[in-house]
């Protein structure tokens, strides 16, 4: 996939993705530079298999939860706005944006790793989607270069190379035989010129294939094609097969990815079509009304069995660092990762009314997503009701949730992220496209019902303005945001949360 081959939605936030995750990853090495005890096998520790994975999804187009959550929130801060009809080639809108994210981790991690290993000759950015005007800078002359990718059948024999195991071996010839022998691709068709169709085209064969094909005299010496044809009456290939030989083309062509023949493989994300297989959108979704209920009558909120045993149902009432992490959540759309890395610090009072600071630390300690995450979001009137200063004032200075932040300083809320969305299934909250992120769309949302100006709700949100007007004034006043706010979550009844002890 190269930048002409995106959707143009997606090009202003490109260059500016992957130069904040190359930013943060050089601050590693500028950092060793300056501290006699820092270990570089321990930070290379788990590089390798993250960049593998990385590559991985970026070549499938199939993303992990914290890819996915990553999709919704550079959505939300550069106002793209997905639909849930696209296409299913895998050429849609958030798959374009996941696989962007993917690489640009993955050339960050990759370049940190060079870093690490002092191999200053790959330390310069390779992957052509953040190669920025490289060959007219460095004047290079295309039509001189000696260099031809091989054509099909010079890739097979290398792929075929690193192979070890013979029935392995065997099956990817079958099948890549097959493929060759198609009148669409022959021996001679360069792999840059597979498409999508010749994917799709041998798939549909590959289900009407004889299964007893190799051992029937009447199709001896015929192609594939010849041998479908002539056998439409005979039974074909189980279904578990025809799965298995897909498979083998989509792990050949993403091999051509990963050795740099191909930018993206034309396989996308073609599937062999299943009665079963009707996936549902993956576009996380705002809470619903009946998400709260069930979230503030269950035992954070109402009584557990035990500081442990704190997701089953008990007589205990006293506020665990959960019940604040999720009423904060609820009342300010923040990121869970901004929630975590808060400090008694961070509380303050502007000009009469108390507010959040979402900051950086006093020595860039702490991590933000964009420059517009740095904000003051008011603190709601609920909040404010049910004790949150006095919470706030026995808490830690240095961190009110450290039993929920993870070690991991490149991703704090990774731990409290598996624990809530853990806790929000066991309580039945079960929707795959309903996580911890669904709290900034319901806050979003209820921003909006109540009529909310959206340069406010972006404000308070800590989304970047892409407006003219956007680099303009300092945005909306905290009186204003905290009206807003505070005419949210009306609806909301936490009157037995008064039970629940300090």
């Amino acid at each position: 996939m190269l930048r002409h081959q995106l959707h143009p939605k997606i090009l202003p936030m490109i260059d500016e993705y992957f130069k904040n995750e190359l930013d943060r990853y050089m601050d590693i090495v500028n950092f060793s530079h300056d501290d006699p005890n820092f270990d570089p096998d321990f930070e290379m520790q788990g590089l390798e298999g993250m960049i593998k994975d990385l590559k991985s999804m970026a070549v499938k187009r199939k993303f992990d939860g914290i890819i996915e959550d990553e999709i919704d929130t550079i959505c939300e801060e550069y106002e793209i706005k997905l639909t849930n009809n696209a296409p299913p080639q895998g050429n849609d809108l958030r798959t374009d944006i996941g696989t962007v994210i993917c690489r640009a981790q993955a050339e960050a991690k990759r370049i940190l790793l060079a870093n690490l290993r002092q191999d200053f000759d790959q330390i310069d950015v390779k992957d052509p989607l953040f190669i920025k005007h490289v060959m007219s800078t460095e004047n290079h002359d295309t039509s001189q270069s000696d260099y031809k990718i091989p054509n099909f059948e010079e890739l097979r024999n290398l792929h075929a190379a690193t192979l070890s195991k013979e029935g392995t071996k065997g099956d990817f010839e079958r099948v890549l035989n097959w493929f060759q022998q198609t009148s669409k691709v022959g021996s001679t068709l360069e792999i840059t010129d597979i498409k999508i169709d010749h994917i799709r085209d041998f798939r549909d064969l590959l289900t009407q294939i004889p299964k007893h094909h190799s051992v029937n005299s009447m199709f001896d010496g015929l192609s594939i094609e010849e041998i479908v044809d002539k056998g439409t009456n005979e039974q074909k290939l189980s279904h578990q097969t025809v799965v298995k030989y897909f498979g083998l083309i989509k792990t050949f062509f993403n091999w051509t990815v990963n050795e740099g023949y191909l930018s993206k493989s034309p396989v996308g994300n073609l599937q062999v079509p299943s009665s079963a297989s009707n996936k549902s959108a993956t576009q996380k979704q705002p809470f619903s009304k009946q998400d709260f209920h069930t979230l503030y009558h269950s035992p954070v909120f109402r009584g557990y069995l035990s500081k442990e045993r704190w997701r089953i149902a008990g007589e205990i009432k006293k506020q665990l660092p959960e019940y604040w992490f999720l009423l904060i959540a609820t009342f300010t759309g923040m990121r869970i990762a901004e929630i975590v890395q808060l400090t008694a610090h961070d509380i303050e009072t502007i000009d009469g009314v108390v507010c959040i600071s979402v900051n950086t630390g006093q020595n860039g300690e702490k991590s933000l997503k964009t420059l517009a995450s740095q904000r003051l979001i008011p603190v709601h009137q609920k909040l404010l009701e049910l004790g949150f200063m006095e919470w706030v004032k026995q808490g830690s200075e240095d961190n009110l949730f450290s039993s929920l932040q993870s070690q991991d300083k490149k991703d704090p809320g990774n731990k409290a992220s598996k624990k809530l969305n853990g806790y929000l299934a066991k309580i039945g909250i079960k929707n795959k496209n309903k996580t911890f992120h669904s709290f900034r769309h319901s806050m979003a949302d209820e921003l909006r019902n109540t009529e909310t100006q959206g340069y406010i709700i972006k404000k308070i949100l800590g989304h970047a303005g892409t407006d003219v007007t956007s680099g303009y004034g300092s945005g909306a006043s905290i009186e204003t945001m905290q009206k807003a706010l505070n005419k949210s979550f009306q609806w909301l009844d936490l009157s037995k949360l008064s039970d629940m002890e300090l």
